[in-house]
Protein backbone atom coordinates (compact mmCIF):
# COMPACT_ATOMS: atom_id res chain seq x y z
CA UNK A 1 0.00 0.00 0.00
CA UNK A 2 2.57 2.51 1.01
CA UNK A 3 4.82 1.75 -2.29
CA UNK A 4 1.35 2.57 -4.47
CA UNK A 5 1.48 5.77 -2.51
CA UNK A 6 4.56 6.69 -3.19
CA UNK A 7 4.61 5.93 -6.71
CA UNK A 8 1.76 7.93 -7.11
CA UNK A 9 3.08 10.48 -5.45
CA UNK A 10 6.15 10.42 -7.84
CA UNK A 11 3.99 10.42 -10.88
CA UNK A 12 1.89 13.26 -8.81
CA UNK A 13 5.24 15.55 -8.96
CA UNK A 14 6.37 14.68 -12.24
CA UNK A 15 3.19 15.47 -13.41
CA UNK A 16 2.99 19.34 -12.10
CA UNK A 17 6.45 20.08 -12.69
CA UNK A 18 5.00 18.91 -16.83
CA UNK A 19 2.95 21.35 -15.95
CA UNK A 20 4.87 23.93 -14.58
CA UNK A 21 6.92 23.70 -17.57
CA UNK A 22 4.14 24.00 -19.93
CA UNK A 23 2.49 26.91 -18.41
CA UNK A 24 5.79 28.40 -18.28
CA UNK A 25 6.87 27.72 -21.68
CA UNK A 26 3.49 29.38 -22.98
CA UNK A 27 4.29 32.37 -20.13
CA UNK A 28 7.38 32.43 -22.29
CA UNK A 29 5.63 32.62 -25.51
CA UNK A 30 2.67 35.13 -24.77
CA UNK A 31 5.71 37.47 -22.96
CA UNK A 32 7.97 37.71 -26.15
CA UNK A 33 5.29 38.25 -28.84
CA UNK A 34 3.89 40.88 -26.01
CA UNK A 35 7.64 42.35 -25.87
CA UNK A 36 7.28 42.45 -29.31
CA UNK A 37 4.24 44.26 -29.40
CA UNK A 38 5.44 47.00 -26.74
CA UNK A 39 8.50 47.61 -28.57
CA UNK A 40 6.57 48.45 -31.72
CA UNK A 41 4.11 50.72 -29.59
CA UNK A 42 7.14 52.45 -28.13
CA UNK A 43 8.60 53.26 -31.66
CA UNK A 44 11.62 50.83 -31.44
CA UNK A 45 11.18 49.03 -34.91
CA UNK A 46 14.29 47.62 -35.03
CA UNK A 47 13.78 46.18 -31.38
CA UNK A 48 9.95 44.52 -32.83
CA UNK A 49 11.53 43.50 -36.37
CA UNK A 50 14.00 41.86 -33.97
CA UNK A 51 11.45 40.07 -31.49
CA UNK A 52 8.54 39.31 -34.00
CA UNK A 53 11.76 36.99 -36.28
CA UNK A 54 12.28 35.30 -33.38
CA UNK A 55 8.34 35.06 -32.50
CA UNK A 56 8.21 33.54 -36.09
CA UNK A 57 11.62 31.05 -35.87
CA UNK A 58 10.21 29.37 -32.26
CA UNK A 59 6.88 29.10 -33.93
CA UNK A 60 5.42 31.59 -31.45
CA UNK A 61 2.05 32.70 -33.11
CA UNK A 62 3.94 33.20 -36.98
CA UNK A 63 0.73 34.35 -38.01
CA UNK A 64 0.22 37.76 -35.96
CA UNK A 65 4.11 37.92 -35.95
CA UNK A 66 4.09 38.21 -39.80
CA UNK A 67 1.24 40.43 -40.27
CA UNK A 68 2.94 42.73 -37.75
CA UNK A 69 5.98 42.71 -39.75
CA UNK A 70 4.37 43.09 -43.07
CA UNK A 71 2.57 46.58 -41.32
CA UNK A 72 5.88 48.00 -40.13
CA UNK A 73 7.50 47.54 -43.85
CA UNK A 74 4.34 49.21 -45.10
CA UNK A 75 4.66 51.91 -42.89
CA UNK A 76 8.48 52.53 -43.43
CA UNK A 77 7.85 52.65 -47.09
CA UNK A 78 9.42 49.04 -47.82
CA UNK A 79 6.79 48.10 -50.28
CA UNK A 80 9.17 45.08 -51.44
CA UNK A 81 9.74 43.47 -48.19
CA UNK A 82 6.19 44.53 -47.07
CA UNK A 83 4.75 42.39 -50.20
CA UNK A 84 7.08 39.28 -49.48
CA UNK A 85 6.29 39.13 -46.17
CA UNK A 86 2.37 39.14 -46.60
CA UNK A 87 3.16 36.12 -48.65
CA UNK A 88 4.38 34.34 -45.59
CA UNK A 89 2.14 35.75 -43.52
CA UNK A 90 -1.16 34.69 -45.82
CA UNK A 91 0.47 31.06 -45.55
CA UNK A 92 0.86 31.19 -42.08
CA UNK A 93 -2.77 32.49 -41.46
CA UNK A 94 -4.35 29.41 -43.56
CA UNK A 95 -2.47 27.19 -41.64
CA UNK A 96 -3.88 28.85 -38.46
CA UNK A 97 -7.02 29.13 -39.94
CA UNK A 98 -7.12 25.59 -41.03
CA UNK A 99 -6.71 24.94 -37.29
CA UNK A 100 -9.00 27.23 -35.35
CA UNK A 101 -11.47 27.98 -37.96
CA UNK A 102 -13.58 30.91 -35.73
CA UNK A 103 -10.88 32.58 -35.39
CA UNK A 104 -12.65 36.00 -36.57
CA UNK A 105 -9.72 38.73 -35.98
CA UNK A 106 -7.27 36.17 -37.63
CA UNK A 107 -9.94 36.41 -40.60
CA UNK A 108 -10.02 40.01 -40.70
CA UNK A 109 -6.20 40.23 -40.78
CA UNK A 110 -6.11 37.85 -43.66
CA UNK A 111 -8.72 40.68 -45.76
CA UNK A 112 -6.51 43.12 -44.68
CA UNK A 113 -3.62 41.92 -46.06
CA UNK A 114 -5.65 41.17 -49.18
CA UNK A 115 -7.22 44.38 -49.30
CA UNK A 116 -3.59 46.14 -49.07
CA UNK A 117 -2.30 43.83 -51.26
CA UNK A 118 -4.72 44.36 -54.31
CA UNK A 119 -3.87 48.52 -53.88
CA UNK A 120 -0.50 47.09 -56.02
CA UNK A 121 -0.63 47.43 -59.40
CA UNK A 122 -1.78 43.91 -61.33
CA UNK A 123 -2.37 42.46 -57.93
CA UNK A 124 -6.70 42.10 -57.60
CA UNK A 125 -7.24 40.10 -54.60
CA UNK A 126 -10.80 41.62 -53.26
CA UNK A 127 -12.15 38.62 -53.90
CA UNK A 128 -10.28 36.90 -51.55
CA UNK A 129 -10.61 40.11 -49.30
CA UNK A 130 -14.53 39.16 -49.38
CA UNK A 131 -14.36 35.37 -48.76
CA UNK A 132 -11.91 36.44 -45.61
CA UNK A 133 -14.63 39.09 -43.90
CA UNK A 134 -17.88 37.01 -44.88
CA UNK A 135 -16.17 34.65 -42.52
CA UNK A 136 -14.90 36.77 -39.70
CA UNK A 137 -18.63 38.12 -40.29
CA UNK A 138 -20.05 34.85 -39.84
CA UNK A 139 -18.34 34.12 -36.58
CA UNK A 140 -18.97 38.12 -35.39
CA UNK A 141 -21.90 39.90 -37.39
CA UNK A 142 -22.48 43.09 -35.74
CA UNK A 143 -18.73 44.14 -35.58
CA UNK A 144 -18.28 47.51 -37.22
CA UNK A 145 -14.46 47.25 -38.59
CA UNK A 146 -15.40 43.91 -40.29
CA UNK A 147 -18.88 45.72 -41.79
CA UNK A 148 -16.63 48.91 -42.63
CA UNK A 149 -14.17 46.86 -44.52
CA UNK A 150 -16.76 44.80 -45.69
CA UNK A 151 -18.26 48.06 -47.55
CA UNK A 152 -15.00 49.20 -48.80
CA UNK A 153 -14.23 45.99 -50.51
CA UNK A 154 -17.72 45.87 -52.01
CA UNK A 155 -16.60 49.29 -53.29
CA UNK A 156 -13.59 48.75 -54.93
CA UNK A 157 -14.88 46.07 -56.60
CA UNK A 158 -17.81 48.30 -58.40
CA UNK A 159 -20.15 46.41 -56.18
CA UNK A 160 -21.92 49.71 -55.41
CA UNK A 161 -25.34 48.77 -54.49
CA UNK A 162 -23.69 46.10 -51.60
CA UNK A 163 -21.35 48.94 -50.34
CA UNK A 164 -24.55 51.28 -49.98
CA UNK A 165 -26.64 48.26 -47.91
CA UNK A 166 -23.40 47.69 -45.26
CA UNK A 167 -22.75 51.47 -45.46
CA UNK A 168 -26.64 52.42 -44.67
CA UNK A 169 -26.42 49.43 -42.20
CA UNK A 170 -23.33 50.75 -40.42
CA UNK A 171 -25.20 54.14 -40.08
CA UNK A 172 -28.85 53.06 -38.89
CA UNK A 173 -26.48 51.76 -35.83
CA UNK A 174 -23.98 54.74 -35.91
CA UNK A 175 -25.81 57.27 -37.69
CA UNK A 176 -23.16 60.31 -36.82
CA UNK A 177 -19.94 58.46 -37.72
CA UNK A 178 -17.91 60.87 -40.47
CA UNK A 179 -16.04 57.84 -41.56
CA UNK A 180 -19.20 55.45 -42.99
CA UNK A 181 -20.49 58.96 -45.06
CA UNK A 182 -17.52 59.64 -46.46
CA UNK A 183 -17.71 56.11 -47.75
CA UNK A 184 -20.77 56.46 -48.58
CA UNK A 185 -20.41 59.52 -50.53
CA UNK A 186 -17.65 58.03 -52.83
CA UNK A 187 -20.05 55.70 -53.20
CA UNK A 188 -22.32 58.12 -54.58
CA UNK A 189 -19.99 59.79 -56.69
CA UNK A 190 -19.24 57.06 -58.16
CA UNK A 191 -22.21 55.36 -59.23
CA UNK A 192 -22.95 59.12 -60.69
CA UNK A 193 -25.83 59.88 -57.81
CA UNK A 194 -23.88 63.19 -57.44
CA UNK A 195 -26.83 65.13 -55.23
CA UNK A 196 -26.61 62.35 -52.63
CA UNK A 197 -22.99 62.11 -52.82
CA UNK A 198 -23.09 66.46 -52.09
CA UNK A 199 -24.78 65.81 -48.80
CA UNK A 200 -23.10 62.89 -47.80
CA UNK A 201 -19.44 65.03 -48.16
CA UNK A 202 -21.39 67.83 -46.87
CA UNK A 203 -22.09 66.16 -43.77
CA UNK A 204 -18.57 65.02 -43.41
CA UNK A 205 -16.98 68.68 -43.69
CA UNK A 206 -20.31 69.58 -41.46
CA UNK A 207 -18.72 66.98 -38.82
CA UNK A 208 -15.15 66.20 -39.05
CA UNK A 209 -12.18 67.87 -37.72
CA UNK A 210 -10.95 70.49 -40.26
CA UNK A 211 -7.70 69.26 -39.72
CA UNK A 212 -8.27 65.82 -40.80
CA UNK A 213 -7.69 63.87 -43.96
CA UNK A 214 -11.09 63.23 -44.34
CA UNK A 215 -12.06 67.12 -44.11
CA UNK A 216 -10.16 67.70 -46.40
CA UNK A 217 -10.99 65.45 -49.26
CA UNK A 218 -14.38 66.42 -48.66
CA UNK A 219 -13.73 69.22 -49.09
CA UNK A 220 -11.69 68.95 -52.46
CA UNK A 221 -14.76 66.78 -53.41
CA UNK A 222 -17.32 69.31 -52.62
CA UNK A 223 -15.56 71.82 -54.89
CA UNK A 224 -15.77 69.61 -57.88
CA UNK A 225 -18.97 68.17 -57.42
CA UNK A 226 -20.25 72.26 -57.38
CA UNK A 227 -19.67 72.39 -60.84
CA UNK A 228 -21.14 69.12 -62.19
CA UNK A 229 -24.23 69.58 -60.12
CA UNK A 230 -24.52 73.27 -61.59
CA UNK A 231 -23.63 72.22 -65.05
CA UNK A 232 -26.47 69.46 -65.15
Amino acid sequence: MFWWTKNNLVISLILCLVLFGLSGALAQEKDLFQQALEARARGETKEALELFTKCVEEGIEPHHAYFQMGLIYLNQGSYRKAYRTSEKAIVAYEKHLAEQPEDHQSWFNLAYIHEVRSDIPGTKEWDQAKEALGKALSFSPDNFLYLLHLGYVYYKMDEYEKAEEVFLTLLDQHPTDGEVHYWLALVYRDANRLEEAYQEFTYVIETMPEGSSRYREASKELSRLEGKIDND
